[in-house]
C-alpha cells in the first residue's frame, strides 16, 4: 500500500469540524496489507477507509475529548514529555 489520502481532503472529526487531511506513505508487510485488503473487499469498503479505521482505533486519545479540568495538565505532559513526529524520508 502507497498512500492514504482521501480525495476531497476533508474529513469529519466526531463533532463535526472538518480537517485537511495529508498524504502518507506506508511500507506494509505483505501479510498487513493482504489482511486490510481482505477486510476492505469483505465490507466493502476502500483500502484507504479501512487502513484510516485501523490508524483511528489504534492512535492514542486526544488530550482535547478529556474533561476541561484535566486538559492543561495533559497538554503541559503532551509538550514535555512527547517528541512531535518525525517523518522519515521513503525508501525504496
Amino acid at each position: 500500500m502507497q498512500a492514504i489520502m482521501h480525495q476531497d481532503g476533508v474529513l469529519g472529526k466526531a463533532k463535526g469540524t472538518p480537517m485537511t487531511t495529508h498524504a502518507v506513505t506506508l511500507q506494509l508487510p505483505e501479510h498487513v496489507y493482504l489482511r486490510l485488503q481482505r477486510m476492505a473487499q469483505a465490507t466493502q469498503q476502500s483500502c484507504d477507509a479501512v487502513v484510516l479505521h485501523a490508524i483511528q482505533v489504534g492512535a492514542p486519545p486526544s488530550w482535547e475529548d478529556a474533561p476541561a479540568a484535566c486538559q492543561a495538565d495533559l497538554a503541559a505532559l503532551d509538550s514535555e514529555h512527547i517528541p512531535a513526529c518525525r517523518m522519515a524520508p521513503a525508501t525504496g
